[in-house]
Formats: C-alpha cells, structure tokens, sequence
C-alpha cells in the first residue's frame, strides 16, 4: 500500500517530468536534460526520461549516447513501441541500417499504427535500394495519417529513384501544401519537375533558394538547367556560389568551366576546367569539356586533340569527345580520319544534335553538301533552340543557292539563346550573294566578334572612319583576310582620296610593290613597319558599308592597279621566248587557292574551289594557246603542257608583270583572278557550286570587274561543266584573234 508520502513524491516527480518536456517542446534542450537527469536522481529507471534523455543526444548529434540510453528505456520498458521508432533512427544515422529495420519492425508489431515507423522502415528500404518496399511503407503510413509531409516527400524520393517522376511530382507537390517552407521540398519538387522536362523547374528551384540561398543541389541543379538552356550568364553566379562553400566541387568547376566557355571567356573557362583535371585527372567528361576550350585555339588544337584521345581511351562511349574530336579533325584538314569520330557520336546518341552536328561538318568539309545539310537539319530538328544548328542549316542552305530559305533559318538561329556573331557573319554573306548591300555590309561588321576574325581586329586609338568628312585628315586602310580582298577593296583608296583624306594603305608585304600603283595612296607601308601618324582608320572590307556601296554603284573601274613598265617589259621577253611556234593566245592558268593553313577553317572552303590540274586537260588540246602557270608553291603535273615561269616570281608585282603579258588568265576564285580584274586584264573565273557572296548568283558577268566572266559548277564538285564551258569560249577566243 503506498502512502500519502510516496504519492506526493509521484506526483512531484511528474510534475517535475512534465516541467523538463514543457522545455523539451518549447526548443530548451539544456534546462530540458538538467530536469530529466534531477528524475533519474530520484527514479534511476524512469524510461521516460532516459528515453528522452537519448532523444536530446540524438538532437545534439551525439549518437552513441543517445542509442545507450534508449536502450536503457527499452530495458525498463520494452513494450513502448515510440522506444524502438527513436532507436531505429539513431541506428539508422549510425549507419547500422538492418538493426534499424529490426526496430521499425518491433514498433510496428506493438503498434501497427505508428506512422513514424511506417516512414522509418520506408527511409531504410529506400537506402538499401529496395523501392518497391519503401513505397509500399509510405503509402501505408499515408494511408494512417494523410497529413504526414515527410511521408510525401519520402515518397516522392523513391518514386523518383524508380523513375516515376510523375508521380512523385504529386507527393512533391502535396507535401510542399503541407509545408510550404521547406525548402528540401521545393528542391524535391523541382528535380521531378526537371526530369518532366517542365519548365516550372527553374521557378522551383529558385522557390527553393528563396528559403534556402545556400541549398548546395538547387545551387547545381538550377545551373545546370540554365547552362543546358544556353544560358550561361545566369548560370555563372549560381556556380560561383556555390564553389565559396564547396571549392572543390568538380561537377561545379567543370560546368563553371563550361559557362565561361559559352560566354566567350576561354581563358577563364580553361582556368576551371584545368582545376578540375587537376582534382580528377581521370574523369572523361572534364578532359572533354577541356578540350572543347582549347580547340577553339588554333595554336592549341592539336593539345585539344591528345586530350580528347585521352577522354575516349578512358571512355571510349563518350559521344561527346567523339564529335569534339571530329571538329577537331575538321579544322586540321582531317576529313577522312574526322569521319569515323563524327559517325560513332550520332551512332552513340543517335538523338544528340552535337554529333549529327559534328558529322555535318565532316561532310561539308569533304564537299558533299547534300549530306551535310541532311545532317544540319537533323541537328536543327532534334535541338529547335540550339542556334548554331540552325545557323548550320541557313549556311549550308545559302550554299546550294537557296539564300531565301536560308535567311529564313537565319532569323530563327538569331532569336534563340546563344546565337553568336558567326550566324549575324554568315547571315550577311547570304545577304551579299543577293545584292542587299544595305543590310549585307551592315551584318559584315559582325566579323569582328568572331572567332575567327577577333584575334585580327586592330584595336587603334584613333576612331574608325564610318563615312565622316575628310576635312584634310590622315585615313589608313589596313587589309584583312586574304591577298584577293585587299586586291579587290583597294579600289576605295581613290575614293577616299577624293574627300580629301590623305591615304595610307597598310598591305601584307608581296603586296607593297603592287600597290605603290594605286591612285589615291599617298603612302603604302607593309604590315609589320611602324606606321605613320594618321587620324581615322579602316579596315578595307568595311569601306562599302561606309561608302553606302550598293550593287549598281560598286566603284568599278577598267584597271585600278597596274604592272610596272619596266617589270612588264622584262616579262615580256620571258613570255615570249617560253611560247611555241604557232601560238595565238596566250593564257594563265591557276588551278588552286591558298591553303590557309593559318585558318584550318578556310582550308575545306579552298579544297572546294580548287582542282586537280589533271581535270585542265581536256584545254591543252585546244590549237594554238600556249598555257602558262600562274601558281605560286604548286608544280604543275607531269605531261601537262603548262609553262612554268613562277620560280621568278617574287610577290605580286611580279605576278602582276606576267600578266601582263597574257592574253587570257582562268583562275579558280582565288587571288590572282581578282589581280587579273583589277588590272583589267580579260580573266575567266571558275567558280565553285557553293559560290563566294561576291559572284552573286547565276551571273556570269560580274559589277566588280568589267573583263571578268563567270563559269560555275552545276553541282557541288562538278569541274567538268564549267570545263567544258570554258574550252568552249577558249575554242572561240582562238578563232577571234585569228
């Protein structure tokens, strides 16, 4: 029988038991521990408070203590089944996940109603990958308690693991209702909104900042999706910080690497992704991505390619490394060993517009334009907001004299995210080819932002001239690109001239000599020598746009330069001692472009508007035309009866001087039919199927040159037609000069 004494002493230590949870509750978990332990004193085996006890261990992540004393609970009473849902979660972090089962389990067969259990057996099932278990314990501790937030969620995670993301998207979405400031449920929801491919991931992922702003995966993740959506701006600051407190995330570093990649800033990109290798010198996709930086160097391509080979040999799958590999190729000239790489990218991810992309290239570069654009349409239609592919598809189409189709895919390239100044380039060469000088030459000043041509731009103090007076003022014209743009946009020097400006004309030096001929150059100095003081400049090729040149009023005189007499006369006696008895006319033949090796990407574009000299066969049966090789750093074949004066020739002046001497150049469309023209020399230019903006289209005169005249291939690669044409008029040309 108790007395008075011992129920006061109960009912003391119950009130002072409920003083520690009133603390306990209210977050004070100090004066909380401090009340239990004074029970303990007075009751040693008070489970109530040793189990609470264990609880205030386990919030204060001190898990051993805290598995000891609900143990110590247990073992006073062991039929408490909130006992074993506690110890099953300190096992759980424990990282003993079967004997945390075991507890679930043990609560459940105390208490089959015990929600808590229900989600903790689920969280165990799902760590140890068995999600059709984990599913089935939360939707029956839903089916308890369809309140319960953390089961939805849970829920949702493993669903998600199975690859239901619709329906995970609905735990998602009714536990973020239950609690809508969790932010680990907004980042949830968000991640299944992104696997939809939904475009209310973003949002969510930014909901989930909003109450978190270091959440590290939405940090990533949002990255990511704005990265994958080219837009690497927005994504930059996410990876930066989440890189404060993680510097040596590798995923963050690497896509950091990709972004500044994206946004033009190489040296920057290539600093991240370097950190990166360094951290895992292993990881495929990171010596890929770092690839992709340094091939876009010209100097470093073949440094991109050993990296590329090194990605591939870690993992040969990578279809990525493959198309990287192919562009690579590409640049370098490689067509044949570019293609293999292009084909295994689209054979790996046949739905990946990077390799189809990549295999475009190839195939445009081998000439075979009807494949390519199969391939870019293909990119095009498998990536509509990729602009580059696009941009592909405009470009090849203007290629194959379809310029109107051809703007059209321009404008959508140039409305999507990341369109570059190369599409605005090439848009306005298709623009040239049909004679809208206004907007054509107006586009052309994109060239300065690309790639190729930004590492050229003259960057000078002195403003550049745009159409301003003259006002008695010093204009230098620097030339850019190849011999034949300067040979043919010299021709604005005279202009100039004529508002009064003092001209200095800057050339490459196998041009000065030529170019002291030029009216209206008051001073020609070669690239390299110091320059003399001037007050306005111009790159030659934007002297159109200044001029408002427009096609019927192209400056197009019969001969702007001229041969030096005395070097002509020298020429003449050469020319004449080489011609066989019997000869009419005498003809310069030029058969292939400069390679431009300094720009791999030109050398596709020369193999397409050159031939082999075998093809010039058929001309030499021609009676009466003694042929003369015009090629500088090219033999002419073996039983071809090309005369061979070239070794003489020491830079334009003198190839100037040749021809002079000639009756008749035909040239492929490189530099010295644009010579020819400007001497006024009759020139008859072979033209490629995919013709330069400056040959217009199915012209066979042009505004340029008044003596030249056009013969174009039928079909890319098609030598044969223009050949035949032009034995034809050279048939008649023979019987003209009797």
């Amino acid at each position: 029988m108790t007395t008075d004494q011992d129920q006061q002493e109960a009912q003391a230590l119950a009130a002072l038991f409920a003083q520690g949870t009133r603390h306990h509750a209210a977050g004070r978990l100090a004066e909380a521990e401090a009340v239990y332990r004074q029970v303990l004193a007075a009751q040693p085996r008070h489970a109530d408070s040793l189990h609470l006890l264990g609880v205030i261990a386990y919030q204060t992540g001190h898990l051993g203590p805290a598995a000891d004393l609900i143990r110590q609970a247990i073992a006073v009473r062991g039929d408490v089944a909130f006992f074993y849902t506690n110890l099953g979660k300190v096992l759980d972090d424990q990282g003993q996940p079967d004997a945390a089962a075991a507890c679930f389990q043990r609560a459940l067969s105390l208490d089959a109603g015990s929600v808590a259990a229900h989600v903790g057996l689920g969280d165990i099932r799902q760590g140890q990958g068995r999600l059709e278990d984990a599913v089935a314990a939360y939707t029956h501790a839903l089916g308890l308690n369809p309140t319960d937030a953390n089961a939805h969620n849970n829920l949702g995670g493993a669903l998600m693991a199975l690859g239901r993301p619709a329906e995970a998207l609905v735990s998602f979405e009714r536990a973020a209702e239950l609690t809508p400031g969790r932010a680990d449920v907004h980042y949830n929801r968000a991640n299944a909104l992104r696997d939809l491919g939904r475009a209310e991931a973003a949002p969510a992922y930014r909901q989930a900042l909003a109450l978190d702003p270091n959440h590290r995966g939405a940090l990533y993740n949002l990255a990511n999706l704005l990265l994958a959506d080219r837009r690497p701006a927005e994504a930059e600051p996410l990876y930066r910080a989440l890189l404060a407190a993680v510097p040596d995330h590798v995923d963050a570093l690497m896509n950091l690497g990709v972004a500044l990649h994206g946004l033009n800033r190489p040296d920057e990109a290539e600093a991240r992704l370097a950190r990166a290798r360094a951290l895992t010198p292993t990881r495929a996709d990171v010596l890929n991505n770092l690839g992709s930086v340094l091939m876009r160097d010209k100097t470093r391509r073949e440094e991109a390619s050993d990296l590329l080979r090194r990605a591939l040999d870690i993992q040969p799958d990578l279809a990525d490394a493959h198309a990287n590999l192919a562009y690579v190729l590409v640049a370098q000239g490689r067509w044949d060993a570019a293609r293999p790489h292009a084909e295994r990218a689209v054979q790996l991810r046949p739905g990946n517009a990077e390799g189809h992309m990549a295999l475009g290239a190839v195939l445009m570069a081998a000439g075979d334009l009807t494949a390519a654009l199969d391939r870019a349409l293909e990119a095009a239609r498998l990536a509509p907001d990729n602009a580059t592919a696009h941009g592909n598809v405009a470009m090849l189409l203007s290629g194959q004299g379809r310029p109107a189709e051809a703007l059209d895919y321009f404008e959508r390239a140039l409305a999507l995210p990341g369109a570059s100044a190369d599409i605005i380039w090439a848009r306005s060469l298709t623009r040239l080819l049909l004679g809208d000088f206004a907007l054509g030459w107006r586009d052309y000043e994109a060239r300065w932002q690309t790639g190729q041509m930004a590492p050229a731009k003259r960057n000078f103090p002195q403003p550049q001239w745009r159409g301003e007076p003259a006002a008695g003022r010093t204009l230098l014209l620097h030339s850019e690109q190849g011999f034949g743009d300067s040979l043919q946009f010299c021709r604005y020097a005279p202009l100039a001239a004529a508002l009064g400006f003092r001209v200095v004309l800057e050339v490459r030096p196998p041009l000065v000599r030529l170019m002291r001929s030029l009216a209206g150059a008051a001073q020609v100095v070669a690239e390299g020598d110091p320059l003399p003081p001037f007050d306005t400049h111009s790159p030659l090729m934007s002297l159109p746009l200044a001029f408002g040149t427009r096609p019927d009023t192209i400056p197009a005189p019969p001969a702007y330069l001229a041969a030096d007499p005395a070097d002509a006369i020298a020429w003449r006696d050469r020319v004449a001692v080489s011609c066989p008895a019997g000869t009419r006319l005498r003809v310069g033949l030029v058969w292939v472009g400069n390679s431009r090796m300094d720009l791999p990407e030109m050398v596709a574009v020369n193999s397409r508007r050159s031939l082999d000299a075998r093809l010039l066969a058929p001309l030499m049966d021609v009676p009466g035309v003694a042929f003369f090789s015009l090629q500088k750093d090219a033999a002419v074949p073996d039983g071809l009866p090309i005369i061979d004066l070239m070794a003489g020739v020491r830079d334009f002046a003198d190839t100037a001087a040749l021809v002079a001497n000639l009756d008749l150049v035909i040239s492929v469309d490189t530099a010295v039919a644009h010579l020819a023209g400007a001497l006024g020399r009759p020139v008859w230019l072979m033209n490629r199927f995919d013709s330069c903006w400056r040959w217009f289209l199915e012209r066979t005169d042009t505004p340029w040159y008044p003596t030249m005249r056009l013969f174009r291939q039928a079909a890319p690669g098609d030598w044969r037609t223009p050949l035949r044409q032009v034995r034809t008029a050279l048939e008649e040309a023979v019987l003209a000069a009797g």
